[in-house]
This record gives structure tokens, C-alpha cells and sequence, in this order.
């Protein structure tokens, strides 16, 4: 009976991350196509490596509010985060997080406008510290979650295990993604 219930909380778990992904349109169909292609045809870290070419992976920080805007990739892995935990715990995304809280990147802004500098120069010195700060999480983010499946795919249980769920959670994708199409 325990079996069965963990099953049909796993089949939630799926069937909701899938909606998700679709509904606040972190994947379109076509992406969602490719992604299940990589993976039925050649595995999980060709999957995500893929994701890292053709996926959008760069940090950005808005202008008007210079809030950090996370990037494509980060947000399906954020969707994605209890499939991966249990196939395998770590902290990788939660890091991620943390990460872009404890930058004090806005203080540092705010020291920038306050100097004694021209405006041309501010602007610039501004830019310049938001690049920097997008470039550390972007490099941060595909360190640490390529360290995450390249350790996966070091235990073939849970890789066969993993690729089975992200199959599935694309697959069941697919389906909101035609369903939404053929609902507008």
C-alpha cells in the first residue's frame, strides 16, 4: 500500500511540474519537443547540455528596479527541483538562491550613484557591476548544476531513474502545451 501511495504522489508531483512548466510559459512546445528528443536519443547530461546551448542561461539585472532576473534555464530548474531531489539531495538550486540573495549588488549601486561623478560615468560604472553580477550567477549556476548531473550519472539507478521522470514530465509538457495551442 505504501508503494502505491508514493507512486501516486509521484504521478502528482509530475503531472503538476508539467502543467507548470507550460502554464507560465517556461517551455514552449517546440522547446519541450527538443528537450524529449536529446534525452530519449542520447540521456540526461546530453539533455541538459543541450539545455546550456539552446536554453537562455544568463542572469540579468533590470533596469528599472535592478532586480535580478533569473534566466530561462534556472527557472525550469527550479520547476524541476523536487524531481531532482529525489533522485538525488543536494542543495545546488537552493545555493543558487541563497547566492542571489546575499549579493549586495543594490548597495553597490547605491554607492555609485552617490560618487562625485558625472552621469555618462555612473551609468557606466552601474552597467559595469551588473554585468559582473549577471556573470557570476550565470557562471555560478552552470558550475554547480552541471557538477550535479555529472554526479548522477555516476550511480546508473538513479540516472535511468531521473530520465524516466524528466521523460515523463516532458511528455506530460507536451500534452498542456497542444491542449493550451488548441484552447486559444
Amino acid at each position: 500500500m505504501a508503494q502505491v501511495n508514493k507512486a501516486e504522489n509521484l504521478e502528482a508531483l509530475i503531472s503538476k511540474i508539467s502543467f507548470e512548466i507550460v502554464n507560465e510559459k517556461i517551455l514552449d512546445e517546440n522547446e519541450i519537443n527538443k528537450l524529449l528528443g536529446v534525452l530519449s536519443s542520447n540521456g540526461v547530461y546530453a539533455m541538459w547540455v543541450y539545455s546550456l546551448d539552446k536554453l537562455d542561461t544568463s542572469f540579468k539585472v533590470k533596469e528599472e528596479n535592478n532586480q535580478i532576473e533569473s534566466p530561462q534555464i534556472f527557472k525550469l530548474l527550479l520547476k524541476l527541483k523536487p524531481l531532482l531531489y529525489k533522485v538525488y539531495q543536494t542543495s545546488f538550486i537552493d545555493d543558487m538562491l541563497q547566492e542571489e540573495k546575499n549579493l549586495e549588488f543594490k548597495q553597490k549601486i547605491n554607492e555609485i550613484k552617490c560618487e562625485n561623478l558625472d552621469e555618462k560615468e555612473k551609468r557606466k560604472r552601474i552597467s559595469k557591476e551588473k554585468n559582473r553580477i549577471s556573470s557570476f550567477l550565470t557562471k555560478k549556476l552552470i558550475e554547480k548544476s552541471s557538477i550535479y548531473f555529472q554526479n548522477i550519472s555516476q550511480d546508473i539507478h538513479k540516472l535511468l531513474f531521473l530520465k524516466q521522470l524528466l521523460e515523463k514530465t516532458l511528455i506530460y509538457a507536451r500534452y498542456h502545451a497542444k491542449a493550451l495551442e488548441n484552447g486559444e
